[in-house]
């Protein structure tokens, strides 16, 4: 009896859920939209404590359910781009055992999601794996370019997946190919600060509109620096909640209180040259061509 007492009060939960998600997002779409949100996904291993789950590796799980819950509501709202820092370069300095299961857990979501056709495929997201793949497990690096691979072709919408990523090291990455390109006649004549842009990981995404970091931090942990620096229009959040309490309560609030500071879409649409979108295209095509896709299976 007891146990059909706690499925009942789960059901009216979610139940409840759904209806408050559908009225928010019918509510936020008459505002002004976002076309990039930011976002450092940050508290797991502390809500896992807060659970008194014996292992904190377990709130990694929950906080991917977390992921694809919000990722859903920005899709529905219209957020054309979202950016999520995943992975530090950081954290590899981790004990072995939880790098080693964020790696178990990246594997399996990353495929899982790619195919998710009622997100991926219904609203046409391009997955994007960027930062230092190079430091990836052979076989976590063939899964993100076959998630990249396998949604390249959509363009309706930009999902952002740093994993693993700093700052310092892609505009390392990025003044190297500017200093190539600037080599190029062609290139040499595009303005220097349209020409840097072109080299980011972030090239095509929109400026940022909302950055928001969750578990009470007031750091930016060298994510997205450069970008932060260079979009005039970003608000700034800093929440209280663990990233798996991240509701729609705080999603809501947040939103509204960006459109109450503006007027209209604030971000920047990106119209780089064709030369740099070639370039930019040519390399993700080398890219796909080194993996070893059969390795997945193994």
């Amino acid at each position: 009896m007891l146990a059909f007492i706690f499925r009942l009060i789960d059901w009216i939960a979610k139940k409840v859920e759904r209806v408050l998600v559908n009225w928010l997002i019918r509510t936020l779409s008459c505002g002004p939209i976002p076309k990039h949100i930011a976002i450092i996904m940050d508290g797991n291993r502390r809500y896992a404590s807060k659970l008194g789950l014996a292992d904190r590796r377990l709130g990694h799980y929950h906080g991917y359910d977390r992921f694809e819950t919000v990722l859903n509501w920005c899709l529905r709202l219209g957020v054309k781009c979202v950016t999520v820092y995943a992975f530090s370069v950081e954290n590899f300095k981790r004990s072995p055992e939880e790098v080693a299961t964020l790696m178990t857990l990246a594997a399996e979501k990353l495929e899982k999601l790619a195919s998710r056709r009622d997100i991926i495929d219904r609203h046409g997201v391009s997955i994007r794996i960027i930062g230092e793949l190079g430091m990836l497990p052979e076989k976590v690096r063939n899964v993100a370019i076959k998630a990249m691979y396998a949604t390249s072709h959509h363009s309706n919408y930009i999902l952002n997946i740093c994993f693993p990523f700093v700052s310092r090291l892609e505009m390392e990455r990025a003044t190297k190919m500017f200093n190539e390109w600037k080599q190029d006649p062609e290139m040499s004549m595009i303005e220097d600060q349209v020409l840097f842009r072109g080299c980011l990981d972030t090239f095509d995404s929109p400026d940022i509109d909302i950055l928001i970091r969750t578990s009470g931090e007031w750091r930016l942990s060298e994510f997205l620096l450069y970008q932060l620096c260079t979009s005039p229009n970003c608000h700034s959040f800093f929440i209280d909640k663990m990233w798996p309490e991240f509701s729609i309560i705080e999603f809501g609030k947040i939103l509204l209180r960006y459109q109450s500071r503006v007027t209209e879409r604030s971000s920047l649409s990106v119209n780089l040259p064709a030369k740099i979108m070639q370039a930019r295209k040519k390399q993700y095509a080398d890219l796909f061509a080194t993996a070893d896709f059969e390795l997945i299976g193994r």
